[in-house]
């Protein structure tokens, strides 16, 4: 869902106050005492009348549209927008640009070359005249579906507000005009960078958002489901309010128990659709997963047609559930054969059935065995923490100093792909983390899911987000053992 923004040049990407004030001393030979910085027009500014003013233009209009550089940090910021999939249109009533001459059209080329000259990424001009300014500006706004528009001028603001939100950048022109509902005022792009990311969600809250066809049965089975659930197996729900109830946002959490999801759902009643892999779908319970609009994800296939599912329902507003360690984080019959030849066990076959009895993490014994390779534990230890821990393998390791905290917390979980934050940054989703512990067994009452505060990965790298979603899902993970041991 592409948004619409909107950017003035003279005042907005360049400082014309400046420009002005700097230029009219020399040009009309007064000092800072003679001036009136409060002002905005040259013949104001200078006490000068309208035509000294044009004069002055006349011999400073070529050095402003040629040598002016534009602020650095608008160009950033809109830069940035641009990344994070804004439409940019430059909406400007600069001198001579709407000419149909020669003339126009070099002060048309010299704007485009000044715009390429700073890099600024942008996908379309309109050019506005003088004489009719605020309503022109307006009417592009309306037409290109603009949902921002930068502006330095108060009369412009004033009725572009009409048609979508003005961030009013701080001039000498606007200074008496008043922060409205549509009108914020802002000083650099510092400021409106930081403002449109709080202002984002709220704007494609505007939308046309398209019926879900899975809203009605969804709800339908979770109503029925979570009363079953909650009943059954009384889960402690740890901060739902930090479920945002309405714009694009991807539930991430550990992954350990098939029903994981199960909690979360109980947390929210948006409706949402989890990924799944296929063989759920191929099971006695297939005709669940499709009636509640799950996703199916054909690991063995082609993946990218779950992840574009998944992507059409984020830019239609909706909400999307996965685990990003991309499998449930239990040791599994395949890597028994693995773990069987690093020790020397007479039975091959019990061994293996001591293994399936027990609830091993497989990140936890991927730590196990890289302790062993190198050579922190030797062969005896290894064997016998295998054969006498049931759950939590490393936490005697840990109480002895044989590995760090750090190293203890990391085994909880296993490595994070980057689907989830992938999608979050091509869709602006916010990721919200969770964290789930405890069985799901009717009389322990020890299933907790900690819900932490949405993350939002537009501005970072990938692996900057998700090693940030990885920690703040560890950390809620942590956070319940700590609840646990109370």
């Amino acid at each position: 869902m592409r948004k619409v923004v909107g950017v003035d040049v003279d005042g907005v990407l360049t400082n014309i106050d400046q420009f002005q004030i700097e230029y009219g001393k020399k040009y009309f030979k007064k000092t800072d005492d003679e001036i009136d910085k409060s002002k905005s027009e040259i013949e104001d500014i200078f006490h000068v009348s309208k035509e000294e003013a044009a004069k002055f233009w006349i011999k400073y209009i070529w050095k402003y549209a040629i040598k002016e550089p534009l602020r650095q940090d608008m160009v950033d910021c809109i830069n940035k927008l641009h990344d994070n999939e804004y439409e940019v249109q430059i909406i400007t009533s600069r001198a001579n640009t709407t000419r149909q001459d020669a003339l126009g059209a070099l002060f048309r080329k010299m704007l485009v070359d000044k715009l390429k000259e700073y890099n600024l990424k942008y996908d379309g001009i309109c050019y506005c005249g003088n004489d009719n300014t605020p309503e022109e500006k307006a009417k592009y706004c309306k037409e290109l579906g603009v949902s921002v528009m930068l502006e330095d001028t108060g009369a412009n603001a004033e009725e572009i507000s009409k048609e979508c939100t003005v961030l009013l950048v701080d001039s000498l022109s606007n200074k008496d005009v008043k922060d409205s509902k549509n009108i914020i005022r802002v000083s650099n792009g510092n400021e409106v960078y930081k403002y449109m990311k709080s202002l984002d969600y709220s704007l494609r809250g505007k939308a046309h958002v398209k019926e879900d066809k899975y809203d009605k049965p969804y709800r339908k089975v979770r109503n029925i489901g979570t009363l079953i659930f909650k009943t059954g197996l009384k889960p402690t729900i740890i901060g739902k309010e930090n479920i945002p109830k309405d714009g694009p946002i991807l539930l991430c959490g550990n992954h350990l128990h098939v029903w994981d999801q199960f909690p979360v759902i109980c947390a929210t009643d948006r409706t949402t659709h989890w990924m799944a892999k296929k063989e759920y779908f191929d099971s006695k319970l297939g005709p669940f997963f499709r009636k509640t609009g799950a996703i199916c994800v054909d690991r063995y296939g082609n993946a990218k047609e779950s992840e574009n599912e998944a992507i059409e329902y984020l830019e239609n507003n909706g909400a999307i559930g996965l685990f990003p360690e991309g499998t449930r984080n239990k040791l599994k019959e395949t890597e028994y054969e693995s773990i069987y030849e690093l020790i020397s066990v007479p039975d091959k076959q019990s061994f293996y059935e001591n293994l399936s009895q027990k609830s091993l993490r497989t990140s936890q014994v991927n730590k196990l065995k890289e302790l062993l390779i190198s050579r922190r534990i030797d062969k005896d230890t290894f064997k016998e923490i295998l054969l006498t821990a049931d759950d939590d393998i490393l936490i005697g390791l840990l109480e002895k100093g044989i590995i760090t905290n750090e190293e203890y917390n990391d085994s909880l979980l296993l490595p994070f792909k980057f689907g989830a934050v992938s999608m979050a940054k091509k869709t602006d989703a916010l990721i919200v983390p969770f964290g789930v512990t405890g069985d799901y067994k009717v009389g322990n009452d020890n299933l907790i899911v900690n819900i932490g505060e949405p993350i939002d990965v537009r501005d970072k790298s990938y692996e900057d987000a998700n090693t940030e979603l990885r920690n703040k899902v560890l950390g809620l993970v942590m956070d319940n053992y700590s609840k646990k041991r109370k």
